[in-house]
């Protein structure tokens, strides 16, 4: 596995934590004991794991305090740092100090972008996570950046600016008031990016911290920082982060980001190829992904989609999205509003809101964090969890990580994964509690289900073997996300098909899942047939359900498999 580069805060930065739980020696507690938060000086520049940040922040907004980071962002000394805000501030204008922090994401934000605009009227300030952009961690963490943002802005322009309109990604938790003090405006919450919205003249005024002389002196320090992290960053990961700052993706080219990041189109071309990739495919990853979100979590319409996402039209939009996931936009955002309801705008499928069964999760934490193990031995862990499986072939097909579309998890895929996310992947899925009686059943099933269709899928539908194995063991995993959708489908879309969707698994599981409730191809069949039998199997004696099944397996596979079937039924049994 590879090194990642990821934002790594310092402890000092959550001191504030103390004062704010000073009465509540419970939830520090939990802060101290689980997560590492340690008291320290103002000067300590002791780093805060980056992993445990996020899950703090999760565990806060679980516990009731949503916006704990914001407030934190809101606390922190713009005197002290490493001198940045001082930076900004020599700076002549406004103007010119927006442009410098853009020219210094890549090092500020290196999870994420940031960009600034004017149409002449307003100003507007965009930033947008592009490292698991979907996790709420990750998006608190933005949006205490907003915060620190609008405070920034105050303080080097010396008044108070009012800020006209903002947007953040993450969802209503409840409590807006925080972040309309903490921002000074009530935020439209669940939009696609965190965006601050200014009147155009403030980029006009003059700094009155200005001076030259100051400016040379810190502009070394940032100047050899943004060096080291553009000689290290690839072009993947450059071209992920412009797409994803891009408002619409209308004019999304190989050109305009090629003109973006200051090189040509065909040097773009051949550095994207030396990493074993294209445009195009980072492109319709995005696309993809972008597209699904929406669907999934909001009501925007179609028409307005289509736009956002390049389309010419809401016909081209709904074609490229049916030809792709195999199902028409209508039908996954109905499936959603049934099955899920209001939840579905939340983070109801993160896997540390729900208890399921992971037998080697804890070898695997221990080997991941220590570094003993190979690609091969890591990857028989995450063989016995589809829950880690198919979150990270979500993260394989992120753009940032070159959108590798699989849907098997091998040595060699393991080993191009930056092992930092690969850790991530497994600590931001560790279960809330022990399992239930509900979980080991789940994953007894899933289980059995996956030996099943490695019988079958070999006779049935050889070349997909590998991944119908992983869908038939995940194929009851919505049952533990969401129980009351358990056992109910909408246009054969069901929870699982729901869950695996917000993981963005790559679509041709997406499909087997669908097709289980009604088989149309010959790895649809094995995947029903596996399930079925698993189903019937668990349910104990010989029952007329797999009397049944056994007659339609029968009628498929060879006489072997069969024998094979019957005696892992009577171990089961037994």
């Amino acid at each position: 596995m590879s090194e990642n580069q990821e934002y790594v805060p310092q402890m000092r930065h959550f001191q504030a934590l103390f004062t704010r739980y000073r009465d509540d020696t419970d939830r520090l507690a939990v802060l101290q004991s689980r997560f590492g938060l340690q008291r320290v000086a103002p000067s300590d520049t002791t780093p805060f794991p980056a992993e445990s940040a996020l899950q703090m922040s999760e565990w806060l907004h679980a516990a009731g305090d949503p916006h704990a980071f914001a407030w934190l962002a809101g606390q922190l000394d713009m005197g002290a740092g490493d001198g940045l805000v001082y930076y900004l501030r020599a700076h002549d204008t406004l103007q010119a100090a927006l442009d410098e922090l853009a020219r210094l994401a890549p090092v500020l934000f290196p999870d994420g972008s940031f960009r600034w605009a004017s149409d002449g009227h307003q100003l507007t300030m965009v930033l947008v996570p592009v490292l698991r952009p979907e996790r709420l961690g990750r998006r608190q963490r933005y949006e205490s950046i907003l915060v620190w943002l609008v405070r920034v802005l105050d303080y080097i322009c010396g008044v108070r600016l009012p800020v006209l309109h903002a947007e953040v990604m993450t969802e209503d938790a409840g409590d807006p008031a925080t972040l309309a003090a903490l921002l000074g405006v009530t935020p439209r919450m669940g939009a696609t990016t965190f965006s601050l919205t200014y009147a155009a003249d403030v980029l006009k005024l003059h700094l009155p911290g200005a001076s030259e002389a100051l400016r040379q002196t810190i502009r070394p320090m940032y100047e050899r920082e943004l060096t080291q992290m553009l000689e290290h960053t690839s072009a993947v990961r450059r071209v992920a982060g412009w797409l994803a700052a891009l408002p619409d993706l209308g004019g999304a080219g190989l050109d305009s980001a090629a003109a973006a990041l200051a090189m040509g189109a065909s040097t773009l071309r051949r550095q994207l190829a030396a990493e074993g990739c294209r445009f195009s495919t980072l492109l319709a990853a995005h696309r993809a992904r972008l597209a699904l979100d929406a669907v999934l979590c909001t009501d925007e319409k179609a028409e307005r989609l289509a736009l956002r996402m390049g389309y010419a039209d809401r016909s081209s939009f709904e074609r490229g999205f049916c030809d792709r996931f195999g199902v028409r936009p209508a039908q996954v955002r109905r499936a959603a509003q049934e099955l899920i309801g209001a939840r579905r705008c939340g983070d109801w499928g993160a896997p540390q809101a729900w208890p399921r069964h992971s037998p080697k999760l804890d070898w695997l934490r221990q080997v991941l964090a220590e570094g003993g193990a190979g690609p091969a031995l890591v990857c028989d862990a995450f063989a016995a969890d589809p829950v880690l499986q198919l979150r990270l072939l979500g993260l394989c097909g992120e753009p940032v990580h070159g959108a590798r579309e699989s849907a098997v998890i091998d040595s060699d895929l393991l080993a191009r994964m930056p092992r930092a996310s690969v850790q991530q992947v497994v600590e931001s899925s560790l279960p809330a509690e022990a399992p239930t009686a509900e979980a080991l059943y789940a994953w007894r099933c899933g289980a059995l289900a996956a030996r099943a269709v490695g019988l079958l899928a070999p006779q049935l539908a050889p070349d997909d073997a590998a991944a119908l194995r992983l869908a038939a063991f995940a194929h009851n995993l919505g049952r533990l996300a969401a129980p009351a959708a358990a056992g109910r489908a909408v246009d054969g879309i069901d929870a699982t098909w729901l869950l695996l969707a917000t993981w963005h698994v790559p679509p041709a599981i997406l499909g087997w899942l669908r097709e289980r409730h009604a088989p149309a191809s010959a790895a649809g069949e094995a995947l029903a047939l596996a399930v079925a039998w698993a189903e019937a199997v668990l349910a104990g004696a010989e029952t007329t359900a797999r009397c049944a099944v056994e007659s339609q397996i029968a009628a498929r596979a060879s006489a072997q498999v069969c024998a094979e079937l019957a005696a892992i039924a009577r171990s089961v049994v037994d």
